[in-house]
Parts: C-alpha cells; structure tokens; sequence
C-alpha cells in the first residue's frame, strides 16, 4: 500500500512587536498530482496529537521544551521528531507531511516529522 504524501515548505516569521503573529507561507512542491495532496485545514498544525504533546510540555524554558515535546512525540507518534523552540524571533523551512507550530507566553515551538520517518 503506498501512502499519500503532502509536501509542504513553511518559511515562517514569528515576531513579538505588537503581540504574537505569525505568517506561514504553504508551497506545494512539484511533481505530485491532485491525488496525492491532502487537504490542510490549519497552516499551522496539522495533528491533534501532536498539538496536545506540544501544549502539555511547552515552558519558559525552550531547552527543557524542545527536548521533552521530542520525546513525547517520538513516544505518542512513532518516528522521529525535530523540535525547534524560541523565546523570540526565528525563520525555518521544512518537508514534511506531519507537523504543528504553537505558542504559550513567550515560547514558540515548532514540531515535525522528519523526512525518513514517512
């Protein structure tokens, strides 16, 4: 059985200037046809599981959240996981078909699916 794969590249600018936005930018990459994307209801997140890991182990402390949604996602979710944290601003693109981005307070934490775990 193969399965469907949805390729999405995020370029993301998270700033605090006045409060917290965020803009995500969603590219499809060629070549992959109508039958193969998935449809993304939320740009920013796209796994509830993932979501709920995220929210119940985010901090203040982005060493201690980054390593703890790592963990719990790879337990929750199979596969591995890479976690980006940030107290301020950060830019980073992916490939990938699982992914979440989330804010608590000053801490920005951005989960996904690595590329050999699909």
């Amino acid at each position: 059985m193969q399965r469907k794969l949805q390729v999405v590249v995020f370029v993301m600018a998270l700033t605090m200037a006045s409060g917290l936005r965020d803009r995500l930018r969603r590219q499809t990459v060629p070549p992959l046809t109508n039958a193969d994307i998935v449809e993304v209801r939320d740009s920013r997140c796209n796994n509830e599981v993932l979501q709920q890991v995220m929210l119940k182990h985010i901090s203040n402390d982005v060493k201690e959240s980054k390593f703890a949604i790592m963990r719990e996602a790879e337990k929750a979710l199979g596969g591995s996981f890479n976690v980006i944290c940030a107290n301020g601003d950060f830019s980073y693109i992916t490939s990938t078909r699982l992914f979440c981005l989330t804010a608590t307070g000053t801490t920005k934490c951005y989960a996904f699916q690595a590329e050999g775990s699909l």
